[in-house]
């Protein structure tokens, strides 16, 4: 009889470098808690290694892939304003455009034939106007 396993690491969003490319994990649980402890963190959806972070002046967390997060909140900071400054209807806003934002980029990298069946679906979406 064939078993089929599964097993976790965690992979740096910015440089790829593996959790421990020598023990994987067999849940989700226990992979957060060495990352944790091995000093990775998880923001914005990405993984960064310890080498890819660091804490700035500001008490911020600086990514290498020039991302800023709160220190105490990992929410992103845009143009040196974190979002929990913001009032509640305004912080809705951002996120209802950062939403839009990771849509398009999805929707940018599908293959023509897809954007077109997509584009059938949900011509709504697709109804702005591309730069460049």
């Amino acid at each position: 009889m064939n078993i089929k396993e599964y097993f976790f690491n965690r992979q740096c969003d910015v440089c790829g470098t593996l959790l421990d490319d020598e023990m994987w994990h067999n849940d989700t649980d226990s992979l957060r808690d060495v990352a944790a402890e091995s000093g990775w963190q998880h923001l914005g959806g990405r993984d960064y290694c310890p080498d890819c972070w660091s804490i700035d002046d500001d008490d911020n967390i600086a990514t290498n892939d020039g991302r800023r997060y709160d220190g105490d909140t990992h929410e992103r900071i845009r143009d040196g304003i974190s979002i929990d400054e913001l009032g509640e209807k305004t912080q809705q806003q951002v996120r209802a455009i950062l939403a839009i934002e990771k849509m398009r980029t999805w929707f940018d990298a599908l293959p023509p034939e897809e954007q077109a069946s997509f584009a059938k679906e949900f011509p709504e979406f697709v109804t702005y106007e591309k730069e460049g």
